[in-house]
């Protein structure tokens, strides 16, 4: 899926089947993309492409799905009110589990960095406070970007601070949890321990009263 949009205009999705352009395109309507140059950013998972985009000082969010005829777009929802004018967002994505991690710079605070995660659709409802950037100062607020999915467990971003030569070029990077938050991997050794335990377990108390048997038929 191709993204573009211009200063002031809507954000347009169109899509590409393999072999042609899908007729069809669909767009964020009034949500325009008001900055110059325009910020957005996107990434894709399966037939859907996550995107985040500054609009009228706010990080709105939006999901295409594809398809080959009618492809469409959810309503966009906030991301993060009140940033500033420069704000850019960026988009990465922990391809572990398919969480969305949004990141700007420059609100709440000034020459701080931040993200919010987002989870099954839904977006943290506040910040992580991230990078504190008060003594170098960060050089602006749209000269940052990341990876664009997470690496060996990792998200890194690149940033710039100083705001006046020499600069700085900075690397940060967010660590994933290696064990997923929904504990499958224990449920699935749980469900083959258990069982092999039991039969173990009891098998060994029936050979057991079988062999004591004819012992206490003696004895009797």
């Amino acid at each position: 899926t191709c993204l573009y949009t211009s200063y002031n205009t809507k954000l347009i999705f169109k899509s590409w089947t393999g072999s042609s352009w899908v007729p069809n395109t669909v767009d964020t309507g009034s949500n325009t993309v008001d900055h110059n140059p325009p910020y957005f950013s996107a990434v894709a998972e399966g037939d859907y492409v996550h995107a985040v985009f500054l609009s009228s000082s706010s990080i709105k969010y939006v999901k295409h799905t594809y398809d080959p005829y009618f492809p469409s777009l959810s309503s966009a929802t906030t991301v993060q009110s009140s940033v500033t004018s420069t704000s850019a967002p960026i988009l990465s994505i922990h391809t572990a589990n398919n969480y969305l991690y949004c990141f700007w710079a420059g609100s709440p605070t000034a020459d701080h960095v931040y993200y919010k995660k987002c989870v099954g659709g839904t977006w943290d409802s506040s910040p992580t406070d991230w990078i504190n950037e008060a003594t170098d100062h960060l050089t602006a607020n749209d000269m940052l970007t990341c990876f664009y999915s997470s690496y060996s467990y990792k998200i890194g971003l690149v940033y710039m601070t100083k705001t006046s030569s020499p600069y700085n070029v900075r690397f940060e990077f967010l660590t994933m949890p290696v064990v997923p938050e929904y504990p499958y991997g224990l449920l699935v050794i749980l469900a083959i321990c258990v069982p092999i335990y039991l039969v173990a377990r009891y098998g060994w108390i029936d050979r057991f009263a079988r062999s004591a048997r004819p012992s206490r038929e003696l004895a009797q």
